[in-house]
C-alpha cells in the first residue's frame, strides 16, 4: 500500500477569507459588526489572504535553490540539459540507404519526441546472423517481440591468450559495395559505470584491453582479408563496452559457403592477439542495421 501524496497547498483564497471573517466577531469582542465587502477591514483582510495563498503556493514547490543545494551537498555540479541520445535499428525494404539526418518519429508521441540519424547507414537484407567462439556458439533471428535476443555468450578469454571469433551474416541478396557504410550494435554486459560508445560522457580515448584484428570473407587463400586500419570503426573499443562496429562493404566480400532457404553467408572474422579482460566480454545482443540517433 503506497503513502497518500502529501499536499501542503491545500487553502485558497476563498476559504481563508471565510475562515477569517468568521471569527471577527469573537477576536473583536463583537465590536467589529460591518463585515461585508464594503468594510475597509475586510478588504485588508482579503488583500493578506491573496498574499497568504501566493505564499502557500510555494510549500508544494522545489525551487531551483534547493535543488542546487542538494546537489552541493553530495559534491556534484548541476548539468545543463543536453539532447537524448538512442540506437535505432531500421527494417526497411523501401530504402536501402538512409541518409544522415534522417528523421524518425516515435509512433503517437506527437511532433516532440522525433530523433535524426547522426551518420549514414547501408541496410543488408538480414535474415540470420550466426556466432561462433571457443566459448561456443549461437543463431539469432531478428522477430518482433524479441529482436535479436540471444543468450549471453563469452566472446574472448580474459587469460591473454589468443582466440577468434566468426560473425556469419546470412543475406538475401548480396551486399553494395558502393552504398554507405554499414552498421551492427554489439550489446554487451558491462557495469553500468561503464557507459556505451553512444551515450554523453563516454569515455575516448581509453587504452583498448584487447589487440583486435577485424576480417572478412573473400577469395584469398586463407579466405579471410583483413580490414585496413581506418576501414572500420570499433565503437565497443575493443569489446570492452556495448558499441556500434562500423565498416564500409569490401569490394572483394564474398560469400562464404553456398546459399541455404535463399540466404547467403557472409563471414565477418575478429582475430585477439592478447588481451587485459578481468573477465570474458559477454555479448547479449548483436542488431544489425544499427544508427545512433539524437533527440
Amino acid at each position: 500500500m503506497s503513502l497518500p501524496q502529501l499536499l501542503l497547498d491545500d487553502l485558497d483564497w476563498k476559504v481563508m477569507v471565510e475562515t477569517m471573517r468568521n471569527r471577527i466577531a469573537a477576536v473583536s469582542g463583537e465590536e467589529w459588526t460591518l463585515h461585508a465587502p464594503v468594510d475597509p477591514g475586510v478588504t485588508l483582510l482579503e488583500l493578506l489572504a491573496h498574499q497568504l495563498e501566493q505564499r502557500s503556493y510555494w510549500l508544494d514547490q522545489v525551487p531551483d535553490a534547493l535543488i542546487n543545494g542538494l546537489i552541493a551537498l553530495l559534491g556534484a555540479k548541476r548539468r545543463p540539459a543536453r539532447a537524448a541520445a538512442t540506437v535505432l535499428s531500421v527494417d526497411s525494404s523501401a530504402v536501402s540507404v538512409i541518409p544522415a539526418d534522417s528523421i524518425f518519429r516515435v509512433a503517437d508521441g506527437g511532433s516532440a519526441l522525433q530523433f535524426a540519424t547522426r551518420e549514414s547507414l547501408a541496410l543488408l537484407p538480414v535474415g540470420r546472423i550466426e556466432l561462433s567462439c571457443g566459448f561456443g556458439a549461437r543463431s539469432v533471428t531478428g522477430s518482433a517481440d524479441r529482436r535479436w535476443a540471444m543468450q549471453p555468450l563469452p566472446l574472448l578469454p580474459a587469460d591473454g591468450s589468443e582466440a577468434d571469433l566468426q560473425i556469419t551474416i546470412w543475406l538475401s541478396a548480396a551486399p553494395q559495395p558502393d552504398a554507405a557504410p554499414i552498421a551492427m550494435l554489439l550489446e554487451l554486459d558491462h557495469p553500468a559505470s561503464v557507459l556505451p560508445g553512444w551515450a554523453h560522457g563516454a569515455a575516448q580515448c581509453v587504452p583498448v584491453p584487447a589487440q583486435l584484428r577485424w576480417s572478412y570473407s573473400s577469395a584469398a587463400p586463407s579466405g579471410f582479408t583483413p580490414f585496413g586500419s581506418d576501414a572500420i570503426i570499433d565503437g565497443t573499443e575493443g569489446l570492452r563496452r556495448s558499441g556500434l562496429v562500423r565498416f564500409t562493404v569490401p569490394g572483394d566480400w564474398a560469400p562464404a559457403g553456398t546459399d541455404v532457404n535463399g540466404l547467403t553467408p557472409y563471414r565477418l572474422s575478429l582475430h585477439c592477439a592478447g588481451s587485459s579482460y578481468s573477465a570474458p566480454p559477454q555479448l547479449q545482443r548483436i542488431v544489425p542495421n544499427a544508427v545512433v540517433a539524437r533527440h
